[in-house]
């Protein structure tokens, strides 16, 4: 996504999604065992029924890539057949390319306006924490040089 952004003289961007898992709801009824330390005495035979979905469960992960989907979906972007966490909108307002990894969105617009629009349209949908210009996503410092049209990967 950052070489696309280069050559499309894109600003990078960053927002994270605010206890993502709780934002899709459970499909069907789901169980699991009460978790060490937390087990009442009496009950230790008993399994947990959840109402909302957990971080780390396969469930939670699935349940919650739906959610986004349906979100892009409404929101008008599209998804890229070469890779699906990457989708792109392009409207009268410019262009926007975003790649998601779980809760996070790195996202890549035109203009400064064109960024807040697009953050207040998910912040919309769910609480979101801007992050802004961060200079590390996932663990790679990425620094952005809009005067030489660079983008820099580090690890």
């Amino acid at each position: 996504m950052a070489a696309i952004a280069v050559k499309l003289d894109l600003k990078l961007w960053q927002i994270d999604f605010v206890g993502a898992y709780l934002n899709s709801l459970t499909k069907g009824d789901i169980y699991m065992k009460q978790l060490e330390g937390f087990v009442q005495s009496g009950f230790e035979d008993y399994v947990c029924k959840l109402v909302h979905m957990i971080h780390r469960t396969m469930q939670g992960a699935h349940n919650w890539y739906k959610t986004l989907m349906n979100m892009y979906n409404k929101l008008g972007y599209t998804t890229s057949w070469a890779d699906p966490c990457i989708r792109y909108k392009k409207d009268d307002d410019g262009y926007t390319l975003t790649d998601t990894y779980t809760d996070d969105i790195f996202g890549a617009s035109k203009t400064d306006g064109e960024i807040q629009r697009r953050k207040e349209e998910m912040g919309k949908e769910w609480k979101i924490k801007d992050v802004g210009k961060n200079e590390y996503f996932l663990g790679m410092r990425v620094q952005q040089d809009l005067n030489r049209g660079m983008i820099r990967l580090t690890q």
